[in-house]
């Protein structure tokens, strides 16, 4: 796979979905899968751990690798996941202030598209 190129999201995303559809047919984890995150959800501690266990083999069998800086295997209410930090146990979502900015001014250019 090339990496390194601008087009490198779009193969990584374009081979690992279909795993991820097949670990969502067959398990009953929730799963969200943004370009190069992997986000699992479920009520049971343990059944999450063991699953994260299984996923992380079965996308290694593919031959996908994680990075270990990056990861969190380990059960979490508090997770980083695309550059913010979301609370599970209280739902709610914290971004830095920069992002903030920058995700307003797109939901308000947004607004602005959709209206005319």
């Amino acid at each position: 796979m090339p990496f390194g190129t601008k087009h490198s999201p779009i193969y990584y995303e374009t081979a690992i979905e279909p795993i991820i559809q097949q670990i969502r047919i067959k398990t009953e984890i929730r799963i969200i899968n943004y370009v190069d995150g992997i986000l699992l959800f479920h009520q049971n501690k343990e059944y999450l751990k063991n699953m994260t266990q299984q996923v992380i083999d079965t996308l290694k069998y593919f031959g996908f690798t994680k990075n270990t800086e990056k990861s969190e295997t380990e059960p979490n209410q508090i997770v980083i996941f695309l550059g913010c930090e979301w609370n599970l146990a209280n739902a709610t979502v914290k971004t830095k202030p920069k992002k903030r900015l920058l995700l307003l001014h797109n939901l308000y250019n947004m607004r602005r598209w959709i209206k005319t």
